[in-house]
């Protein structure tokens, strides 16, 4: 966030601007001057240089909000404690926040201006386009009868606004043994939900799962499950020290005696993430919304798919695995119940419309792991009573259960031929520490 401040604060408008040219300068057979791609005229450089940077429509620049709302969190809870006797404890409450005027960092506002409409904002792709450098078609820039940008001056305006809000809402139960004939036990669960505009401030789409908001100007077209919502979370752990024979020396204690064992069971719901076509382009493969409207930088902010209405697509949430060859490949979703607003085989009357698919409507497969240690105390009574050399045996996840993680970032666009695979897994495969600690 420190770096995302640094470099937006200082570098908004008028005081910095970004612009590109590109000149033919060394012409080669494999690189030659074409016919938009020319030598530069005499005296561009150095005293023409600025004058060439202005002309260019790919001036870039950075807006952020002046005198905004202090942003702040209201959080409540209400809590049950039940002493159950024999050491046991449970607890049950609920727990709740929101989020008010959040930060929020989009990575270009300057989009077509859409007309509003009873479904959400609406790109018409039958009307003329401005093209960047060029005025808008329309005299009046009415929406209804040009796609116009929001500012004529600028290619790209990065925008800071502090206009984000989130919700959590969640029910937390724990039961709780205490330490009592050597055995330690707590269980905790959470069943929550979590809604937010944006998940990370000042950087949209900063995350694997994280994605920028289509129209930034209306921050609800991207309200969603967080990032990291998990809607339900389980974890068990205990430490349970095992009973060694009576007496105080002898080789049978030595080996016998001080043997601890632990262990921490966890099983959560699956990550958010979201599916997105490449590019805001009304043509195949990608079919956005039909206008272009984020042609410059449609690698960061995407567009959204429909979700075909059919029953064979009634849960977008499947997860296919099949054998490629001797690799197994778990496929999220299936690619036939995705289609762009513009693509004619899409519903009349969609063509110029973001897609309806939301943010972060698929998740990974809910994780299952199980982490057990093993000590072994030796006291040195010869140097302190407290003296102890601890040796510590640690098996994360101990069965090798493979949880599926994220798909790669190329794999959660359209029309990806990989689209939808996973890539990554949510825990590493079996791993086994040694140690040794001298506690004093």
């Amino acid at each position: 966030m420190l770096y995302e401040l640094a470099n937006r604060f200082n570098r908004g408008y008028p005081f910095y601007q970004q612009g590109l040219v590109n000149w033919c300068s060394a012409p080669t057979v494999a690189n030659p001057c074409t016919p938009t791609f020319q030598p530069a005229p005499p005296g561009t450089f150095p005293g023409g240089g600025l004058t060439a940077l202005q002309s260019v429509p790919s001036i870039v620049t950075v807006s952020v909000e002046h005198n905004p709302h202090r942003s702040y969190l209201t959080q409540w809870n209400l809590n049950v404690q039940r002493d159950l006797g024999h050491g046991l404890t449970a607890q049950l409450g609920y727990v709740g926040s929101r989020g008010t005027h959040l930060a929020n960092g989009d990575y270009d506002v300057n989009t077509y201006v859409p007309q509003m409409t009873a479904q959400g904002p609406f790109w018409d792709p039958a009307l003329p386009a401005q093209q960047p450098g060029q005025p808008c078609p329309s005299a009046t820039r009415n929406p209804a009868q040009a796609l116009c940008f929001v500012n004529d001056n600028f290619a790209q305006i990065y925008l800071s606004k502090w206009n984000g809000i989130s919700f959590y809402s969640g029910l937390q139960a724990s039961l709780t043994k205490k330490m009592s004939n050597g055995l330690q036990v707590q269980a905790n669960y959470t069943w929550s939900k979590s809604i937010d505009t944006n998940s990370l401030a000042f950087s949209s789409g900063g995350t694997l799962t994280g994605i920028a908001n289509p129209y930034p100007l209306i921050p609800k077209i991207n309200k969603g499950p967080s990032d990291f919502n998990v809607p339900q979370n389980f974890v068990v752990n205990s430490l349970y020290h095992v009973p060694g024979p009576h007496g105080d020396s002898g080789i049978t204690n030595a080996l016998l005696k001080g043997w601890e064992v632990g262990g921490i069971f966890t099983a959560s719901s699956g990550e958010p993430f979201s599916f997105l076509m490449l590019f805001d382009n009304p043509s195949a493969p990608f079919f956005g919304t039909g206008t272009g409207t984020h042609a410059f930088i449609g690698w960061v902010i995407g567009e959204k798919p429909d979700l075909i209405n059919s029953p064979a697509c009634k849960n977008p949430n499947q997860t296919v695995r099949t054998l490629s060859g001797d690799v197994h490949v778990a496929t999220y979703g299936k690619l036939e119940c995705f289609i762009g607003p513009s693509d004619p085989a899409n519903a009349p009357g969609r063509a110029g419309h973001i897609g309806d698919f939301g943010r972060n409507r698929m998740h990974t497969p809910a994780l299952v792991n199980f982490d057990f240690s093993l000590y072994k105390n030796n006291y040195v009574p010869r140097i302190s009573e407290s003296f102890n050399v601890q040796f510590r045996a640690e098996f994360f996840n101990v069965f090798n259960h493979t949880n599926l993680g994220f798909p790669l970032l190329g794999n959660m666009w359209m029309p990806s031929p990989n689209f939808g695979q996973a890539g990554y897994t949510a825990t590493p495969s079996r791993q086994i520490q040694l140690g040794l600690k001298i506690i004093f």
